[in-house]
């Protein structure tokens, strides 16, 4: 099985980048509407920029993304994706707990916080196979929109690729309602 950290670094440079670019830069989109935000070591975090949510419908896989900033060099981020593990069972509402990787059975779940500062980037995962706990719940779900909470303890990751356990983000009070929009792996971004 691929690690962690491998799989999220996966999530975060193939399907943030087509989230993200996927958007008209010339089309806002209505505060009002969509909210992304969390309290981090409670400092409640504001994610408003680059919001997406996605469902890709062959692997029925769903990517809730964020950024404080559209400024690529400095900002926060959070990302968090569920997966199917047999690629043919929807994602329905309810809560959808964050556990080993080895342990997944039907859904395999999985949250990371991103600080870019200086275009150096440091990444804490949900990695529960060193720190327990967190989930994601979904309270609504339709072909166009999504509302839910989540809560994880971010690991820090080393720059040899090590998990720190001691250089922990706690992850409380996550809400997001989004618009929800549904696609094909090959679907033109």
């Amino acid at each position: 099985m691929m690690k962690p950290f491998l799989f999220t670094k996966f999530l975060l440079f193939f399907l943030l980048p087509s989230l993200v670019w996927s958007q008209n830069s010339g089309q806002a989109l209505d505060k009002g509407s969509a909210i992304l935000e969390a309290t981090l070591n409670g400092k409640l975090i504001k994610f408003e920029r680059k919001l997406g949510a996605s469902m890709i419908k062959e692997n029925n896989s769903l990517t809730i993304t964020g950024q404080t900033s559209d400024d690529i060099f400095n900002a926060q981020s959070i990302v968090l994706n569920i997966s199917s593990v047999n690629l043919d069972t929807k994602i329905p509402k309810g809560e959808y707990k964050i556990v080993p990787e080895d342990d997944a059975t039907t859904y395999l779940v999985r949250a990371e916080y991103v600080v870019i500062s200086g275009g150096n980037s440091s990444y804490w995962w949900s990695n529960a196979a060193v720190v327990k706990g967190g989930s994601i719940i979904i309270e609504e779900i339709s072909d166009t929109h999504i509302k839910g909470k989540f809560s994880f303890t971010g690991v820090f990751e080393n720059e040899d690729g090590s998990m720190n356990a001691k250089n922990l983000v706690k992850v409380t009070k996550g809400v997001f309602d989004l618009p929800l929009k549904i696609r094909g792996v090959l679907d033109p971004q």
